[in-house]
């Protein structure tokens, strides 16, 4: 129930961009601005909650043992990088 009501907002990002010319976008919201399929709509709503369950079902069932290893983490920061 820990995901109850949160929503990732996701788009394909090209990552050709950064690797032809990293200091055109040196943060990630620039790569994501400047990948083409982030835009006119191209931006999908995914309910985590659901995500997370279809992701563990897809686990289980493309795993050798049936099972996915599960890291003991106490938290998770996503960092806006400044890599060019």
């Amino acid at each position: 129930n820990s995901y109850n009501g949160v929503i990732g907002l996701f788009c394909p990002l090209d990552f050709s961009i950064h690797k032809q010319d990293p200091s055109s976008v040196p943060m990630f919201r620039h790569l994501v601005d400047k990948s083409p399929g982030c835009h006119n709509g191209k931006r999908f709503r995914v309910d985590l909650r659901a995500f997370t369950e279809m992701a563990r079902k897809h686990d289980q069932n493309n795993n050798n043992n049936g099972s996915a290893k599960l890291l003991q983490l106490g938290g998770v920061v996503f960092h806006e990088s400044r890599c060019g």
